[in-house]
């Protein structure tokens, strides 16, 4: 359970990381990042969907779940360690991407795919 949370995570991350807009300062070379109004509606939205999967596993939702905490807290932390890691790799890809055009005189910024 904790390997598919981890990869549902990271798929997660992936998606939050790529809704993130990066630019790169044509004269300094500086990086600068700005979340989208999208990524605010993203977070909310994995809030709802906790606190609705914590009400369901709290009485068991007549679904026959039966967890015990420490599952449920290990399940979670591997979801957040992939949503984590895969926003910032996706972020650190594209931003040394923008950052290697912008010394070559190119592209340096690159709107958020929403």
């Amino acid at each position: 359970m904790c390997a598919v949370a981890l990869l549902a995570g990271a798929a997660i991350g992936w998606q939050r990381g790529k809704m993130m807009e990066i630019h790169v300062d044509p004269e300094t070379h500086r990086l600068n990042q700005k979340g989208s109004p999208a990524v605010l509606l993203f977070i909310v939205a994995l809030i709802v969907i906790r606190f609705g999967a914590k009400s369901i596993l709290a009485d068991g939702g007549g679904y026959g779940f039966h967890l015990n905490a420490m599952v449920v807290t290990d399940v979670l932390i591997a979801l957040a360690l992939g949503l984590f890691s895969a926003t910032r790799l996706e972020m650190y890809l594209r931003a040394k991407r923008l950052l290697d055009a912008a010394r070559r005189g190119g592209a340096s910024r690159e709107t958020p795919a929403v």
